[in-house]
């Protein structure tokens, strides 16, 4: 129970006045005054009423739910938290029924339980070295993450301004041109400037022309005739300027049908189209096991996997069959993946990449595959039924050393690109009623592959 005594309103203006409410919501003192206002406005709040006005005390044994009005009586096992008849019933709706599927038993009836759970928390909380250490560990890994993550922000950082700097470098060179090449052809760019200062010469010509015919009949004195000649030569450039702006207007006459325009590269076109796609971030969190040969590296890890790192599988058995790698939990529904497989070692590049439908055989060969793949050997796409593309030549080029693999499986769609650039449409309508896996067939013993999943 909570102690009320000498609690007084929280409204500043009743201040001086007894409570006899708690809203433990807003965390405020309630005087006589303010309850119904308290109710009224904020109806969803957990507005307790006193028991004993006299000895200021709030009941803290009625249900904490939204328009619960009942006694706490059950104990919720599965969400670790009291209930009353409302949160356990069977009939849903209007805030009820929340813990009906819940392993539910009376409060009394936990109390042995709660308290040997209190006796070992008490142990772990009187273990301060075993705490700190763990809180420390955690600080340290989160240093250490966040660190990464700052670097590889950096790192896109840098790159993304050496492809900005050299855009606008490129942009200005572009800008120059068009500049130098419309000189060229048409008109300065200053010729604008040019024919209003030239307007200007023309009108002061005009108007000192007319004084300097006067001047010119009644001049006797040599001095004059000097300055009166030099203003007639002034007059004669001015309309030597006047007669070039036809020499323009007559080279544009010239070349305005010649076609001035910005030609790109295919490949420029193409970067540009993929530009929303520039740079892909991997993450080494793709988990595979071997299907075929179980072979158990550490037991207590979700994925039994075989190679150096978490996300490279190698074979380590000949047996003149494909053994198969895929992962134990399936794909999504609703997603895009986007997967880099990268081919370590092969010497005949006899690996088959895509996904599946997870069965594992133990004589799996070209002929009874399962799934639908892209042949690495010779860029050939194969699969089972009931699409078979066995033998659909596709690329003929052997892939060198990494194969990206799209699958959209909103569209079920599976595209491959290989090395980067040749670009392969290889499936439609793969059939999603069961469950699909990325999966990859290796060979020949010692082949080895790295997959890193790429976040689009």
């Amino acid at each position: 129970m909570l102690d009320l005594s000498n609690k007084k309103c929280s409204f500043e203006e009743h201040k001086n006045i007894d409570a006899v409410d708690y809203c433990s919501e807003c965390d405020i003192y309630i005087c006589e005054k303010c309850k119904d206002y308290h109710r009224f406005l904020i109806e969803n709040h957990h507005n307790k009423k006193l028991i004993n006005k006299e000895n200021n005390e709030i009941n803290n044994e009625l249900c904490y739910e939204n328009n619960h009005e009942n006694k706490l009586e059950y104990f919720c096992k599965t969400h670790n938290k009291m209930c009353c008849i409302a949160c356990v019933t069977k009939i849903k709706g209007s805030g009820k029924g929340q813990h009906s599927n819940c392993d539910i038993c009376f409060i009394k009836d936990i109390k042995e339980e709660k308290k040997y759970i209190l006796k070992q928390n008490l142990i772990y909380l009187d273990n301060t070295s075993l705490i700190d250490s763990l809180i420390n560990k955690t600080k340290e890994a989160y240093k250490e993450i966040s660190d990464k993550k700052e670097k590889l922000k950096c790192k896109i950082q840098k790159l993304f301004t050496k492809i900005r700097n050299e855009i606008n470098n490129r942009e200005d060179h572009l800008l120059n041109k068009v500049d130098q090449v419309f000189t060229k052809l048409f008109f300065n760019k200053n010729l604008n400037k040019y024919i209003d200062n030239i307007m200007a010469q023309i009108n002061l010509s005009q108007y000192k022309g007319k004084n300097l015919l006067n001047e010119f009949d009644n001049n006797n004195n040599d001095n004059n005739l000097i300055n009166l000649i030099n203003d007639c030569v002034k007059i004669e450039k001015n309309i030597n300027e006047i007669k070039s702006i036809e020499e323009y207007y007559q080279k544009y006459l010239q070349n305005k049908r010649k076609i001035v325009d910005i030609q790109l590269k295919e490949e420029e076109i193409n970067f540009l189209m993929n530009i929303k796609n520039l740079g892909n971030i991997y993450t080494n969190a793709f988990l595979y096991k071997l299907e075929n040969n179980f072979i158990e590296l550490n037991h207590n890890r979700k994925y039994l996997i075989l190679g150096e790192k978490d996300n490279i599988a190698k074979k380590i058995i000949e047996d003149n069959k494909f053994t198969l790698i895929k992962t134990e939990n399936n794909l999504e529904i609703g997603k895009i993946y986007k997967w880099k497989i990268s081919i370590l070692n092969s010497k005949s590049k006899i690996i088959m990449v895509g996904i599946s439908q997870g069965e594992a055989n133990s004589n799996l060969s070209l002929n009874n595959i399962n799934g639908w793949y892209l042949y690495c050997f010779n860029s050939t796409l194969y699969s089972g039924k009931p699409h078979n593309y066995k033998d659909k030549k596709t690329n003929m080029i052997k892939v060198n050393k990494d194969i990206i693999l799209i699958f959209n499986i909103n569209n079920r769609s599976l595209e491959f690109i290989i090395d980067d650039n040749n670009k392969i449409e290889a499936y439609r309508d793969i059939p999603v009623d069961m469950p699909l896996y990325p999966s990859i067939l290796l060979y020949d013993k010692n082949d080895s592959i790295e997959v890193n999943e790429c976040l689009i």
